[in-house]
């Protein structure tokens, strides 16, 4: 899905692989956030990690409260399961 405004100028990266990247900040559910992009470059290239081990993101995009609620009764938002 495609909206905006969506901030374009941030990569950032979801891993579950402490072990190979160093400096991620733990989050829930085994997950770290960021770490050493050298790390994680190498870690793709050379397939020490998969798919389900590390993600990348490009941008973020976020609501004030209220906002999205808003948007989803105006019907600017289409769910497909």
């Amino acid at each position: 899905m495609d909206g905006g405004p969506v901030d374009r100028d941030h990569l950032f990266v979801l891993h579950k692989r402490p072990d190979l990247i160093e400096g991620g900040e733990k989050i829930p559910n085994g997950f770290y956030l960021g770490g050493n992009m050298d790390q994680v470059i190498e870690a793709i290239n050379t397939k020490s990690a998969n798919k389900q081990e590390i993600q990348l993101f490009i941008g973020y995009c976020g609501w004030d409260v209220g906002e999205l609620e808003a948007e989803m009764e105006e019907g600017s938002w289409t769910f497909s399961y």
